[in-house]
């Protein structure tokens, strides 16, 4: 429990700092964008580089449990996705752009600034190791799904209605940084290809500046936020409850049909009870949706995960 309050209170102490920051003028909106692309073009690409090539070799007794769980996590992101358009739909007093918003704060989960400390300090280094692969999978569905879900219903037909998804929709998400990151570490890793000590550590210390940067961008977005409207507003609560409640009972009902040792079922169930992953901010923000909403919704489930997280984490090792 006292670990869980120390990664929530670090999280808020960041998101203060930045809150701070506009409050004294000393970061305004202004500064947003250029915050938002260091994330998204530098600090992020780093920070994948380091998790994914700066691991050792996968062995081969681990190797298909590895695939397990990232073909198994994609598979269930993308239903839960779909889930989450679905509910997102029922907040009429949205428009498409919030809604949109909303659903992708339901989906993400914050499995890795939070999510690997726990790992390590609750259940061991072999669930950390797991949990690193599993967040490859959430990685790859933030910067792919997530985009898809942005634009959903942003097109229009010949007769001027909004189609779901189009083309360009889909082909967008693979012409970012991150995602052509992604796909090159994973060459250099499955090829064997190592990169200097030297040259890693330097990629490692500018990763491990995305989620206080994030943070920070959350922070500014906030220091013009009505506070009171944030706490009472019914969309925000509903939306944290889906990704906190019902998304993790649906991925512990999952796992415990599947034929997995236990470990991997631990290990999958517990990446779903995160609140949601504060890049979705820096991501809205780069596709210009409403950043000042998902940071919101972002801080909601955070909070919310202090009362919803040590119960899960107390169910999900007495389960697996």
């Amino acid at each position: 429990m006292q670990l869980i309050a120390s990664k929530v209170f670090v999280i808020f102490l960041y998101i203060a700092i930045g809150f701070a920051a506009n409050k004294l003028r000393l970061l305004g909106t202004d500064s947003l964008d250029h915050l938002i692309s260091l994330v998204l073009n530098i600090t992020t690409p780093c920070l994948l580089i380091y998790s994914i090539c700066g691991k050792s070799s996968i062995r081969a007794d681990t190797f298909s449990n590895t695939i397990i769980i990232i073909v198994l996590s994609i598979v269930m992101f993308i239903v839960f996705g779909a889930i989450s358009v679905k509910i997102s739909r029922l907040f009429s007093k949205k428009n498409n752009d919030q809604q949109n918003v909303l659903s992708v704060a339901m989906v993400t989960c914050n499995s890795g600034f939070m999510g690997f400390p726990i790992a390590r300090s609750v259940f061991g280094q072999v669930v950390l190791y797991y949990s690193v692969i599993q967040n490859i999978a959430c990685n790859l569905y933030l910067f792919i799904g997530c985009m898809i879900q942005l634009s959903l219903g942003e097109s229009k037909d010949s007769s001027g209605k909004s189609k779901t998804i189009s083309r360009e929709t889909i082909v967008k998400p693979f012409k970012n940084v991150v995602t052509i990151v992604y796909i090159c570490s994973f060459l250099a890793l499955f090829s064997g290809i190592k990169i200097p000590t030297p040259v890693m550590d330097s990629i490692s210390t500018i990763g491990d500046t995305t989620i206080p940067i994030s943070m920070i961008i959350i922070g500014i977005q906030l220091g013009d936020c009505n506070l009171r409207a944030l706490i009472t507003d019914k969309d925000l609560i509903l939306s944290s409850l889906v990704c906190l409640v019902l998304e993790p009972t649906l991925a512990v009902i999952t796992v415990w049909f599947l034929p997995l040792n236990n470990i991997l079922k631990l290990t999958i169930a517990l990446s779903f009870t995160y609140p949601s992953a504060v890049l979705g901010v820096a991501l809205a923000a780069a596709e210009h949706k409403d950043t000042k909403l998902m940071s919101e919704a972002v801080t909601m489930s955070t909070m919310m995960s202090m009362i919803t997280l040590p119960i899960w984490i107390m169910v999900i090792g007495h389960l697996f």
